[in-house]
C-alpha cells in the first residue's frame, strides 16, 4: 500500500468518525440551535479548520481497530497459514569465505590453528566439492 493510499484510508476513517461523533453531539444536545444556513455559507473555511483534526482522528481509529481485530486476524492467520518448519536437510548451507590479506609489513607468522586457506594452500578440490553437494529430495 502506497503513502497516498494510506492517507486517503486514514482521511475516509476520519471523516466517518467524524460525522458519528456530530450525530452523537447533536442527539445528545439537540440540533434545534444549529443555524444550516449559515454552515452552508463557511463550508470551505470548516473544512479547511476540521482537516487537521480529521485525519488524526482517523489514524487513532484505526489504530484501535487494528488491536481489537488482532486476535481474530492471528487466529485466521494460524489456521491458513502453516507453523513454520525448522530448515530440513534439502536447504544447502554455502560457508562465507574469509579473505586474508597479508600483512604489508610481512612479519606475520601463519598460524597452524588456523583452518582458513592461505595463498600459498588452496583447498582440497574434495572439501569443495562437498561444500556444494546437493542432491534434491
Amino acid at each position: 500500500m502506497n503513502t497516498t493510499d494510506i492517507f486517503i484510508e486514514h482521511l475516509i476513517a476520519g471523516v466517518q468518525v467524524g460525522v458519528w461523533l456530530l450525530l452523537l453531539f447533536l442527539s445528545v444536545f439537540g440540533y434545534e440551535w444549529v443555524n444550516i444556513e449559515q454552515i452552508q455559507q463557511m463550508q470551505l473555511i470548516l473544512a479547511v479548520i476540521l482537516l487537521p483534526f480529521i485525519y488524526p482522528l482517523g489514524i487513532v481509529v484505526d489504530n484501535i481497530a487494528d488491536e481489537i481485530l488482532q486476535p481474530l486476524h492471528r487466529r485466521i492467520r494460524k489456521s491458513v497459514v502453516p507453523p513454520s518448519r525448522p530448515p530440513s536437510s534439502r536447504y544447502v548451507s554455502v560457508p562465507t569465505p574469509s579473505l586474508r590479506l597479508p600483512s604489508p609489513l610481512g612479519d606475520e607468522k601463519e598460524d597452524p590453528q588456523d583452518k582458513r586457506a592461505s595463498p600459498e594452500r588452496a583447498p582440497s578440490p574434495s572439501s569443495t566439492d562437498r561444500l556444494f553437494a546437493f542432491s534434491p529430495p
